[in-house]
């Protein structure tokens, strides 16, 4: 891709972004989700996870950067304690690997 065909391409994803970060903070629904990203290829889905990580500070807690959610996913209240690290901390720790 030229220069401008990226410059391009962020700008799109800084809107999509935008707009996804408003849907999953209460102003749609999944099937919004679906029509925002539904038709976006692997290119476009990546220059959106790294715009998307571009609107995160990484040195806020997790439990800042998900306050709207307060339940676990069983439903249960989430207790502020399990999301007192950074995201920055969060990243540098082993998760364990996937079944």
């Amino acid at each position: 891709m030229t220069r401008e065909e990226l410059g391009d391409l962020a700008e799109r994803m800084v809107f999509k972004g935008a707009r996804l970060a408003a849907i999953v903070h209460g102003d749609g629904g999944r099937w919004d989700v679906d029509n925002l990203i539904g038709g976006l290829d692997l290119t476009e889905l990546r220059a959106l996870a790294v715009v998307l990580a571009a609107m995160v500070d990484p040195e806020q807690t997790v439990g800042q950067a998900l306050a709207h959610i307060t339940w676990d996913e069983h439903g249960h209240p989430v207790r502020p304690e399990t999301r007192a690290c950074t995201l920055r901390q969060l990243s540098t720790q082993r998760r364990p690997a996937a079944a």
